[in-house]
């Protein structure tokens, strides 16, 4: 610790934000943040497009599957519909 009491300059003061709790605070505009943020940025945007990628098929593959379905019912419904009307009219034609 600096028992010296030079906490009334400016340099004393700002060396005072950059370490809170003996810590130094690391933040975006920090040299090394943003160095280390230039060797990880490549392999997390195409990790991040990879991932896309899948979500996409995912969600297409859901909504193919909704959809296919939604036609199987569809086509049942119809001919549930053309049974029916047949009974009606072997009914309207039985004495």
């Amino acid at each position: 610790m600096n028992t010296t009491n030079d906490s009334a300059s400016p340099v004393a003061h700002a060396s005072s934000i950059e370490k809170v709790n003996e810590y130094e605070v690391a933040d975006e505009f920090s040299p090394r943040v943003a160095e280390c943020k230039k060797l990880v940025e490549p392999g997390v945007s195409q990790k991040v497009a990879q991932d896309y990628a899948a979500v996409v098929w995912a969600y297409g593959i859901i909504w193919a599957l909704f959809a296919g379905y939604g036609i199987m019912l569809w086509r049942r419904s119809r001919r549930i519909e053309r049974d029916l009307e047949e009974l009606r009219k072997q009914l309207a034609g039985s004495p």
